[in-house]
């Protein structure tokens, strides 16, 4: 009764009352020529983008790295990854090395199953011209999830990489837990040491 009586109380009051609730001012002015592009349609469930130069590389969900080169989408995906098919999960962070105009090295993070079990991982790929080069993972088995698997990357300015894990419901992967890596901000090398 008490809950009815306080949404009713709310409705009328918003209804009926003559004061209107206040509209907050923007914190600086839209220029006049504010207006958005589209760079890219028809993307499969982007879920992150790295930018350099003039490109742009997105992650879709089902494991493709595609390019936005001059703002157009290329054709062909630069990799092909196989990611596990779940709500919060798939192909998600992608970040590029500090130094990567000259070592060509972009990060990904990848949810996949083995044994029936949900992972995550951290690959490092070598690119040339928007086309895999070499692969290779550089950190595993962080405990994977239908619905929270993080999947944040971040190069900081110490060149150390920043990895934002989700959490799993199993009592053993709490993020409380020291020796699990569920539900962290881990601090790697480049070379995921």
């Amino acid at each position: 009764a008490g809950i009815i009586a306080a949404l009713s109380f709310s409705i009328f009051y918003l209804t009926f009352s003559s004061n209107s609730l206040p509209i907050p001012e923007p914190l600086s002015p839209i220029p006049e020529n504010n207006s958005v592009d589209v760079l890219a349609k028809n993307l499969d469930e982007p879920r992150s983008i790295a930018i350099y130069d003039d490109r742009i590389f997105v992650t879709e969900k089902d494991g493709l790295i595609r390019v936005i080169q001059n703002n157009t989408l290329l054709d062909e995906p630069l990799a092909a990854l196989r990611a596990a098919n779940v709500f919060d999960g798939g192909l998600l962070g992608i970040t590029l090395h500090p130094d990567f105009s000259n070592n060509h090295l972009i990060y990904v993070f990848l949810t996949y199953e083995e044994n029936g079990e949900l992972w995550n991982k951290i690959i490092q790929i070598t690119e040339s011209q928007n086309k895999l080069v070499d692969a290779k993972t550089i950190f595993d088995k962080i405990p994977g999830s239908v619905f929270t698997n993080g999947g944040f990357l971040k190069f900081g300015p110490d060149k150390k990489l920043y990895v934002g894990t989700g959490t799993v419901s199993e009592s053993s992967h709490l993020p409380q837990n020291i020796d699990s890596l569920s539900g962290k901000i881990l601090r790697l090398n480049d070379d995921g040491t």
